[in-house]
């Protein structure tokens, strides 16, 4: 009986101790499994933001210091460029989609007249490709933005700051004929855009242009 009894007490602690430590133990073994190194999962393509809407933006280019007006709406952009050399604008109305450009060329003393081009290269810092390369994040006042590279097959390099929303901050390229173009933004205004500013003004004649003779455009390239 003294036998029975003592082996029942052993088997009654044992059972308990176990018991008491089957916590402790389960613990252990969940802080072990997730130490173990987990099989990494397929990442998600990381592409650029494209815009989710009109806007206009305002900027300097450098290091001309000349004025430059951005207008996007649906796939369309509007950009114009102050070109203080020649006292002349330059406007370039863009179909992102055709991949076609409108070149309006006003030099003083001579009609305005239109050249119609392949997109240059450079104008790819509004729609930068979905292989282009993410970087870092900066900034332009109040305003966060992240950096796109175009990708090396790129025919130009291209740096932009993209807002979240797809917007252009600030952008530096170098064009095909080897110069460096840049601007920042100095004022954003996220707003419908006025339809007409991506149409050719009424009795402005446009010229089918080339591939490659790009050059004969007055002030194509002002910087």
């Amino acid at each position: 009986m003294l036998l029975s009894a003592e082996l029942s007490r052993i088997l009654k602690t044992g059972l308990a101790g176990l018991l008491s430590m089957l916590p402790c133990c389960l613990a252990q073994a969940s802080e072990t499994a997730s130490a173990r190194p987990k099989v990494a999962q397929a990442s998600e393509a990381v592409t650029p933001p494209k815009p989710s809407g009109d806007y206009s933006v305002r900027g300097k280019t450098l290091p001309a210091g000349g004025d430059l007006h951005l207008s996007y709406s649906g796939g369309r952009m509007r950009l114009e460029v102050s070109v203080p050399a020649v006292g002349s604008v330059l406007t370039g109305i863009t179909d992102f989609t055709k991949r076609r450009a409108i070149i309006l060329s006003d030099l003083p003393g001579v009609d305005v007249v239109g050249f119609e081009i392949d997109m240059p290269a450079e104008y790819g810092f509004a729609n930068m490709p979905a292989d282009a390369i993410k970087g870092g994040h900066s900034s332009v006042g109040s305003e966060p933005c992240e950096i796109w590279t175009s990708p090396p097959s790129s025919e130009v390099p291209i740096e932009v700051c993209l807002t979240l929303d797809g917007i252009p901050l600030k952008a530096k390229a170098v064009t095909m004929r080897g110069k460096s173009v840049s601007f920042e933004a100095t004022e954003l205004e996220r707003m419908p855009q006025d339809p007409a500013l991506f149409e050719v003004p009424k009795g402005v004649k446009v010229r089918r242009v080339p591939r490659g003779m790009e050059g004969m455009i007055p002030g194509l390239n002002p910087y």
